[in-house]
């Protein structure tokens, strides 16, 4: 997608909103201008009580859907509600919640740390008990994954899903409400002079010193998703034809997007991954290697060369 964008002067915006929200970026502004000293830890959460996901029980394919078509690449399932529905928790379509929910935190960890190429290291372990064992579920991604994602001078993120009842963390869910108000979910950054958290798609807030004294911060009320912003910057790029214009270009998705696949395919191959951010895979790791792509269904493959 990135070397189409820039073989044809397209002007891609990838969905992480929060680029376009104003308050989270000062609040980047002021991690980047030292606001908690040397940042060198960046930790995200995405708890949210999922519930039963639903068992795969073939059905007739409904009036008016394409079944082919909606499946594309992938594999052809026989239908389901499952399938269609739950296409998040399904391999073949999807990447769990990390990847649904977690890659807009993963991108404001990632634009705090200031990464601007892929981790060496990544390890994940992870279970999918509750869906498996107590809802009997159809789901195959984790409910629960930890991962980490460590780059060549030390720095690293660290990532928690969590799909059932949980505490929260940091204040998110109980003293800072999302916009989903009963799930914890937010960016927590350390730095040699204190913390800051994002605990929604609107807000930030700082702690000082080892008295956590409150600093700098900003927030919406109703925590807003910065939809209108992000499609407002995406129509002012349209218009200048500048892809620097944009908040979210699509170089910014890949990267962010990246650390989530990476951190599911550790959890897969159950061991630690060594990733060349050059070449993009994992040397002398076959099972690894595997898993960065798959063979495309006919006719919706998309070529590899653009």
């Amino acid at each position: 997608m990135v070397e189409a964008a820039r073989k044809y002067q397209r002007i891609v915006q990838h969905g992480t909103q929060c680029r376009s929200s104003a308050n989270i970026i000062e609040g980047i502004k002021k991690l980047h201008e030292g606001i908690i000293g040397d940042v060198y830890f960046g930790r995200g959460i995405a708890y949210k009580v999922r519930g039963s996901h639903g068992q795969h029980q073939p059905q007739p394919v409904p009036d008016g859907l394409d079944w082919d078509a909606w499946c594309g690449p992938a594999p052809l399932h026989a239908y389901s509600s499952f399938q269609q529905k739950r296409w998040h928790w399904i391999w073949d379509f999807g990447n769990g919640e990390i990847g649904n929910q977690g890659v807009h935190q993963m991108d404001i960890l990632r634009w705090g740390l200031q990464r601007d190429t892929h981790p060496q290291t990544v390890s994940a372990m992870g279970t999918n008990y509750m869906q498996e064992k107590v809802h009997q579920s159809s789901a195959e991604t984790p409910g629960v994954l930890s991962a980490m994602l460590r780059w060549a001078d030390g720095k690293f993120i660290e990532f928690e899903v969590r799909d059932w009842y949980t505490n929260a963390e940091a204040g998110f869910r109980d003293q800072y409400p999302f916009v989903q108000k009963d799930f914890p979910v937010g960016a927590i950054f350390l730095g040699s002079e204190g913390t800051m958290i994002f605990p929604d798609y609107s807000s930030y807030h700082t702690f000082l010193g080892s008295k956590r004294e409150p600093g700098p911060s900003a927030f919406e009320e109703g925590s807003p998703i910065s939809n209108t912003p992000h499609f407002r910057n995406w129509l002012k790029a349209v218009r200048s034809r500048r892809p620097e214009d944009l908040t979210a270009e699509i170089v910014e998705g890949h990267m962010s997007s990246t650390l989530c696949h990476l951190a599911n395919i550790a959890y897969r191959v159950d061991h630690t991954l060594q990733f060349d951010g050059k070449s993009e895979n994992f040397p002398g790791d076959e099972p690894a290697n595997a898993l960065l792509s798959r063979r495309a269904r006919e006719p919706y493959a998309v070529p590899n060369q653009v």
